[in-house]
């Protein structure tokens, strides 16, 4: 017989005890390899999304306000040879049921049958009729409709003038129209379309690109474009970026040129009517003639007590106002100085509107003196100088006037009608281009013309489109399809996660692994000492052995590989139901790397097997004639004397004591990582303590009372690296369940509080309709029907949003380009809202928010963000920056100066409304709100304001709501954890049932003359019980007095929620299972005869 049929003859009559060898492989092993195939199956279906919401896209232009013409697409196509797809995008409402079902914040997306083609889909979005609609799998399913059936869309009307630029109108801000159902969009068709890195696919109702652009008011205009990646000749985005400024005409920036006064003068005017300025810069460089023009409607003239009401006024430069002229001077029209009967000299009152904060109208006034009158013909009567001011300059009659400034029509004469039928918008009066710069500029530009004049149209274009840069005015491409993979890659590692979550079932397995293993050893210790005594080697003996353990290991490792398998599946469908929390979709996909499941199993193999190696080397150099009198046991005494543990100890309790002393019990994130290092260390040093207080009892000679108690503990000093070993594992265990267990929040608690996270504000709301006006203001109370008895005592804090990523922790994806939100600081800071959990020097510590209003030195503007958005979603510190692009296509930097400790701003990045302005001029209102108001009236407040502001598509609801939100993902994580970790509690539990079985056969003789001198088998079992109870007792008290310590901020935090029910049932559950095992071990090791155990003494 050779070693190899030993060997399987050995496996085969040990195989009962194998079994449970192989089992404590099987579950270290299927952990490993079932916690690392879920990292790849999430991170395959995250990156599955990107496939899914792209489609072929890989290069794609989202102006948002910014419209080109949507015969670009085709340009682009012949240019880059792949396809392009022109989209007219925009939020909207979908309603369905007579009002019954309402989604709001929909994505509402006009497209062709290019839009198809990118998405894998070109016959099921080709000619769709005018009033035909596809909505996603999403929509369908919020709004319970089917094919054919009648929805209403109302969507946000996109006009080419900003809504907070003067004059702009406030009324038609939404468009209502009917649409049948054409069909149900899936994934497969291009339903999840969205270019924003978020798995949560967002609910899309497709039209025809041609209708809704006329709807909008601007036919065969778009503001995205989608480029296809190109097979086998791969596009950078330098080329496509290239291709669009060659491609690209003034048209599509809305800017037209052309000839006046006949074909003398070319101007140049824009759509948005206020001028870009990097535009009048450029037409300023062309050529020496060019000359701005700033032009504006004035409420009045006035002269004494004769006044003219609603005119224009402008500044045309020379030659009708001459270089000469100052800038207290005006020039007046023969018809306006007849009216005043005003002349040369006269002192003029002209007052106006300006568009002031919060879309606020502010009237101003500035004193002239009558420089000259001029007659109303040449150059001084000159209607190519109005703009295109909407409501005003297409009406027939000035009682047809519609502005965006309130007008009184019975202000308006007989004459003023004949003077609009003469000569419509022509100016009255005239001023210096710096005057007028200083009473009119805006944020979204101050002139709104330039003339030239000695140019020819063509060459005046030609040049215009090479000194405008397309970026300056937003069209700019990125690279979605890399943005996307990048962010779904450095996602949220749940490999790592799950093994952190299953760090104890892992370490219960191995340590199960191990005390089986050297029982079956400790078992065969005579066989051992047979071979050896027959001449085989200690190295043959070792050999033979590890052989047989590394098959065990072996066997366990791959039948672990296919259970963890099994593992993953489940957890899969957990996280797509009971656990979708933690993930945010139920969009995952099975998907597995070869070399994850290598990984996991020969991680697995490789700790059982150096378990098994340490075991064996031990084991086999011991004696033979001990091995063979079965008495050779590994040795698990400590003899050592615990100096250093007493060191440890008296430290541990010092810094114990001094951090209680220096750290504020406050909410900061400092006070949190303290006291969990206090906890621990008082752990650390109680784990110390035991080790000193054991060698003491161990050493104790003195006489004392003999009772059962005192042999236990006796016994227990006098194993003490075993009893240390099984007191840490279940404190550590118990410390680590309680500590998990008290970081669950429930934000129902303190919630009207100003230093929760939700900073005392009842209600949180998301506008799919910008509000235009202060809802705190009597006109923005009027506007928008808030002037109600139930909102009678409720105050607005708004905020303006440029859309971005979700940073938050509902999103899996490293984003880098969060939304970004505007507030006053002034709004927030006098209420003392929310509390920061770290900040950068530059904060005042007495008032927190007036940081977003200072300059920093560097020139970056400060931010301020949910902590956990910054550490988690930013992979960011406070202090760091970011960067974002503005407007202009232009980079700036924020710096992060504050994190917030867990509040309703999740996801979103906060700067000053000043800021916000200076480099998002176009985006005009207010999306965002947090209402003040009565608690105890929350409900009442929320479907008042819901039902007056239906239109604006608002999104009310409790504050406290939106942040149990954000949440549920952490708790989620804590209710994984508290899972898997009293799993592996339960399993190191039954370690203790297998400690004291070995502990029993190790003590036969003992037990034996105990037997032999009177003692009885219960008062034995009783020793044994008292032995190991008070162990498990130990670390489970040891281990709650660290936990204590460690969560006293949790515990003292506003809305946690610590489920003292769930621990203590899992405590009492671990002691009563630990009981029990060690009970039957007891039980069981002393139920046979134990007398002959006394021959082998």
């Amino acid at each position: 017989m050779n070693l190899w049929k030993l060997l399987w003859r050995s496996l085969a009559y040990y195989r009962k005890t194998h079994l449970w060898v192989v089992l404590g492989t099987l579950i270290s092993t299927a952990i490993l390899v079932g916690a690392l195939v879920i990292g790849d199956s999430v991170r395959h279906s995250l990156q599955q999304i990107v496939f899914d919401r792209l489609g072929t896209t890989e290069f794609a232009l989202s102006s948002e306000d910014r419209f080109f013409e949507a015969r670009m697409a085709d340009d682009l196509s012949k240019s880059l040879r792949t396809a392009v797809a022109p989209l007219l995008q925009t939020r909207g409402i979908a309603i369905a049921e007579g009002g019954k079902r309402r989604v709001n914040s929909i994505q509402v997306v006009g497209v062709d049958a290019r839009f198809g083609e990118i998405g894998g889909a070109k016959d099921f979005y080709s000619q769709m009729a005018p009033d035909e609609v596809i909505v996603n799998r999403q929509l369908a399913e919020r709004l319970g409709i089917e094919k054919n059936d009648e929805i209403l869309l109302r969507f946000q009307k996109l006009d080419v003038m900003p809504k907070d630029a003067p004059m702009s109108l406030d009324s038609e801000s939404t468009i209502a129209r009917r649409f049948r159902v054409r069909g149900i969009a899936l994934d497969s068709e291009f339903g999840s379309y969205n270019l924003k890195a978020d798995q949560v696919i967002p609910s899309t109702a497709c039209v025809s690109l041609a209708v809704l652009s006329r709807e909008m008011g601007f036919e065969h205009r778009a503001n995205v474009l989608l480029v296809s990646e190109r097979p086998g000749n791969p596009l950078d985005i330098q080329r496509v970026n290239e291709s669009f400024q060659d491609a690209w005409t003034l048209a599509d920036s809305g800017l037209e040129l052309r000839e006046i006064h006949g074909r003398t003068i070319v101007e140049l005017k824009s759509s948005r009517v206020f001028m870009d300025p990097s535009v009048v810069d450029a037409a300023l460089n062309l050529s020496e003639s060019a000359q701005p023009i700033l032009t504006y409607f004035v409420n009045e003239l006035r002269r004494g007590d004769r006044s003219t009401p609603y005119s224009f006024v402008s500044a045309p430069g020379a030659p009708v106002v001459p270089p000469d002229m100052k800038d207290d001077e005006i020039i007046i029209n023969e018809w306006l100085a007849r009216d005043l009967q005003a002349g040369v000299g006269d002192q003029i009152h002209l007052t106006y509107y300006v568009l002031g904060h919060r879309r606020d109208l502010e009237e101003l006034s500035s004193d002239f003196r009558v420089k000259t009158v001029v007659p109303l013909r040449g150059i001084y009567a000159d209607k190519d100088l109005l703009p295109d001011f909407p409501g005003l300059s297409d009406e027939v009659n000035c009682r047809d006037w519609n502005p965006g400034i309130p007008i009184d029509l019975d202000k308006i004469r007989d004459k003023d009608e004949n003077y609009w039928d003469d000569y419509r918008g022509t100016s009255k009066a005239f001023v210096t281009l710096a005057v007028a710069q200083r009473m009119w500029a805006n944020r979204f530009g101050n002139v709104t013309a330039v003339r030239f004049s000695g140019l020819k149209r063509d060459d005046a274009e030609k040049n215009l489109r090479k000194a405008i840069d397309p970026a300056s005015l937003g069209f700019v491409f990125r690279d979605f399809k890399n943005e996307g993979l990048r962010a779904s890659s450095q996602s949220v590692n749940f490999a790592q996660l799950f093994l952190g979550l299953s760090f104890f079932i892992i370490i219960a397995a191995l340590l199960l692994t191990s005390l089986l293993f050297v029982f079956n050893t400790e078992n065969r210790t005579e066989e051992n000492g047979l071979l050896l005594s027959l001449g085989f080697s200690s190295k043959a003996v070792r050999r033979l052995v590890l052989r047989e353990g590394a098959v065990l290991v072996v066997m366990g490792s791959l039948l672990g590989s296919f259970v963890g398998i099994l593992y993953n599946l489940l957890i899969l469908k957990a996280l797509e139901a009971v656990w979708r929390g933690a993930v945010g979709t139920s969009v995952l996909h099975f998907h597995f790397k070869l070399s994850s499941i290598l990984l996991g199993a020969s991680t697995g193999m490789v700790v059982a097997f150096f378990t098994i190696w340490l075991v064996t080397r031990r084991q086999i150099g011991q004696p033979i004639s001990g091995l063979q009198k079965g008495l050779a046991k590994i040795e698990t005494v400590w003899r050592k004397k615990p100096g250093l543990s007493l060191l440890i100890g008296i430290s541990s309790v010092i810094a114990v004591l001094i951090i209680l002393v220096v750290t504020d019990f406050g909410r900061g994130e400092n006070a949190f990582a303290f006291f969990f290092l206090a906890g621990s260390l008082l752990l650390i040093g109680g784990m110390a303590l035991a080790n000193v207080l054991l060698y003491r009892l161990g050493r104790n000679t003195n006489r004392a009372s003999l009772s059962l108690f005192h042999l236990g503990a006796r016994n227990n000093a006098r194993k003490r690296m075993r009893s240390i070993t099984l007191i840490g594992l279940l404190a550590c265990g118990v410390f680590i369940v309680f500590t998990v267990g008290a970081n669950r929040i429930n934000t129902l608690k303190d919630a009207e509080k100003r230093d929760s996270g939700t900073g005392g504000f009842a209600l949180y709301g998301e506008s799919s309709i910008p509000v235009l006006y202060d809802l705190n203001s009597q006109k923005g109370k009027q506007f928008y029907g808030l002037e109600r008895p139930e909102t009678k005592d409720v105050s607005y804090v708004q905020f303006r949003l440029k859309e971005g990523d979700d940073a938050s922790c509902l999103n899996l994806n490293r984003v880098s380009t969060p939304q970004l939100i505007g507030v006053d600081p002034e709004e927030l800071g006098r209420r003392k809202a929310f509390t920061f959990a770290e900040t950068t020097d530059e904060v005042n510590p007495e008032n927190l928010w007036s940081v977003l209003e200072q300059n920093l030195s560097d020139g970056t503007i400060p931010a301020v963000a949910d902590q956990s958005v910054i550490v988690w979603g930013l992979g960011k510190a406070v202090g760091d920056s970011l960067t974002y692009l503005d407007e202009k296509g232009e980079a700036f930097q924020l710096k992060l100066v504050g994190g917030l400790a867990n509040s309703i701003f999740q996801g979103k990045i906060i700067i000053s409304e000043r800021a916000f302005i200076q480099k998002f001029p176009s985006i005009s209102g207010y999306r965002l709100f947090l209402v003040e108001a009565p608690f105890e009236k929350m409900d009442e407040v929320r479907e008042s304001m819901s039902w007056a502001m239906q239109d604006q598509g608002l999104d009310l609801m409790p504050a406290s709501t939106r942040l149990a939100e954000f949440n549920t993902v952490q708790n989620t994580y804590l209710s994984i954890f508290l899972i898997l970790g009293s799993f592996g509690l339960l399993l190191g539990s039954v370690g203790l049932g297998i400690v004291v079985w070995r502990n029993v056969k190790e003590r036969q003789g003992e037990l034996a003359l105990l037997r032999a001198v009177g003692f009885t088998k219960k008062s034995i079992q009783a020793i044994i019980l008292s032995e190991h109870i008070t162990l498990l007792v130990a670390g489970i008290f040891y281990g709650i007095l660290a936990a204590l310590l460690a969560t006293l901020p949790s515990l003292l935090t506003p809305g946690a929620e610590i489920p003292y029910l769930i621990i203590s049932i899992i405590l009492i559950i671990i002691g009563l299972n630990g009981t029990i095992w060690t009970y039957s071990a007891a039980y069981f090791a002393t139920k046979k005869d134990l007398i002959p155990a006394l021959r082998k003494e």
